[in-house]
């Protein structure tokens, strides 16, 4: 098992353990069955943000209305391509976990998004046609959707916080290959890709 996928994998359970309460919604984003959500969590951990509390003013009524789930529907990586992700990954965090110690091997994960664009530097020649694949599915999603999905994280902040880490993970994966995909290839007359994170706490 990847070292990186051990350590988030572990992490993601602990950040499950207090939503036991009942506070998460039941509706989420599934990964197709054909890729496991543990790997998912190899390319980013969402670092911990306050869940909602029942102090915090509640979305508008309309929020209920608006499909969120769409959101997290995003283009994913073949099975192929996410085990070279994979790998890359635990490369990116070797030199913390040799330092690391007990539970502080926990931090150990991907933090600046930008470091997964060396991936086509370290990537076979296939391994890169793949990638390029993705990069342009992720860029071209996340440009369609960028500007609604920043809206509905201000419109709807309660409703947006519910959805669960794994979620997050592949959304937050989605939009940083987008950005390496447009920092790569800069596509004329497009949106150009948010520079700010939808990450829980990013």
């Amino acid at each position: 098992m990847h070292n990186s996928i051990f350590l988030s994998v572990l992490l993601a359970f602990l950040m499950k353990a207090p939503l036991s309460t009942g506070q998460v919604s039941t509706t989420t984003a599934s990964p197709p069955s054909t890729i496991s959500p543990p790997a998912l969590t190899t390319l980013f951990v969402p670092t911990s943000t306050p869940l909602p509390t029942s102090s915090q003013s509640p979305d508008p009524w309309q929020c209920a209305t608006r499909n969120l789930t769409q959101y997290f529907d995003v283009p994913r990586p073949s099975a192929v391509l996410l085990s070279a992700l994979e790998s890359y990954g635990d490369k990116l965090i070797k030199p913390c976990l040799s330092t690391a110690t007990g539970l502080n091997k926990l931090s150990c994960s991907v933090s600046e998004t930008t470091q997964w664009c060396g991936f086509t530097t370290d990537a076979t020649p296939p391994m890169k046609t793949r990638y390029s694949a993705y990069g342009s599915s992720a860029a071209s999603w996340y440009s369609a959707k960028s500007a609604a999905i920043q809206s509905v994280r201000g419109d709807c902040p309660v409703t947006w916080e519910k959805f669960g880490p794994l979620d997050h993970a592949w959304l937050n994966q989605t939009i940083a290959h987008a950005k390496c995909y447009d920092g790569a290839y800069p596509r004329e007359n497009s949106s150009a890709v948010s520079a700010s994170s939808t990450s829980k706490g990013g």
